[in-house]
């Protein structure tokens, strides 16, 4: 009895090693993901902005006298600026959206119970890494692979090696050689997304977008009280406009959140890829990464804490705070 327990006991550390390495894959995989989403976040607020501020404008200038000149056509004429053809060939888009579709497969190879399971997300993840050479080749304009053929068909093979069973110990060499050949690859991809994202001035058209819409709302404010008004009805309008103008001070850092969270995603895959290289398969510092990552993820929107993290903060002459880091 005491010799099985003694053969039993390698054998759960075994696994509880795989385990914990798949749930750590998946959890990394989930959490980038969610990055991409928060990416895809930025360029619907910027179109939100925009159609907000044609919304508005339309109306301030259809008013009264001029409502007459209003017709379906006019209408036709408000667009939002990233259109889903226009947003296709968006650098930024094309790269957000490669590094979206590894994180996704990556997750779901870590997770899969069943064979057809893993073989769907491996393909998942053979197609993802293919799109990112596909991507990259479009933003650079270059026939340059970033991934090369020996990295795909390596790729290919250790995924083919998992066999008809799930195998932890093929699947483990599988996340961990995919991880590693991927690192270079995925800190190009998000390199391309924070320059983006720094190069577009959709921080600055937000605000301003959001600042028209401000100005316009406060000068309605300021018609109907010259009418009569409840203190009531003041005061809601009031937090009503104090929110719009909060919108408008956290612009910048809603793009710059983002960037941060971008980053932080790149220097992640790097702290997995070094720790899986030295067969470091449950570290410490890969949890404490991944964890750092969800938190990120799920307190996104909290400025306040980005402020706190800030060593230089600046505000402009319109109010709107900047991290200066």
């Amino acid at each position: 009895m005491r010799v099985r327990l003694m053969m039993l006991i390698p054998m759960l550390m075994l696994g509880g090693c795989a385990v914990t390495l798949n749930n750590q894959v998946a959890a990394f995989g989930d959490s980038v993901l969610a990055v991409t989403e928060k990416v895809d976040g930025v360029m619907g607020e910027y179109n939100n902005a925009s159609l907000e501020r044609q919304f508005t404008e339309y109306a301030s200038l259809y008013n009264g006298p001029n409502a007459k000149a209003l017709s379906s056509e006019k209408l036709l004429e408000i667009s939002q600026p990233i259109t889903p053809e226009v947003k296709k060939k968006l650098a930024i888009s094309m790269a957000n959206q490669a590094l979206g579709g590894y994180a996704s497969a990556l997750s779901e190879l870590a997770t899969a119970d069943f064979r057809t399971q893993i073989d769907l997300a491996s393909a998942k993840l053979y197609g993802s890494m293919s799109s990112i050479n596909d991507q990259y080749k479009l933003i650079q304009k270059t026939e340059e692979n970033l991934f090369d053929t020996d990295d795909l068909a390596l790729v290919s093979k250790l995924i083919a090696a998992i066999g008809s069973q799930i195998v932890e110990a093929e699947r483990k060499k599988a996340l961990k050689r995919i991880v590693i050949a991927a690192d270079k690859n995925i800190a190009i991809m998000c390199d391309q997304i924070i320059a983006q994202l720094t190069l577009s001035g959709m921080e600055e058209a937000i605000a301003a977008s959001r600042q028209y819409v401000l100005s316009e709302e406060i000068l309605e404010y300021k018609k109907r009280i010259e009418k009569s008004s409840k203190l009531d009805w003041r005061r809601k309008e009031l937090k009503r406009l104090y929110g719009l103008k909060q919108q408008i001070i956290t612009s910048k850092l809603m793009v710059q959140q983002t960037k941060k969270a971008v980053l932080l995603v790149k220097t992640s895959h790097a702290k997995l890829a070094e720790a899986l290289k030295n067969d470091k398969f449950t570290s410490a510092s890969v949890a404490q990464m991944i964890g750092r990552l969800r938190q990120t993820v799920k307190h996104y929107d909290d400025y306040e804490n980005l402020l706190l993290s800030c060593k230089k903060i600046s505000k402009d002459d319109k109010g709107i705070l900047s991290c200066d880091d």
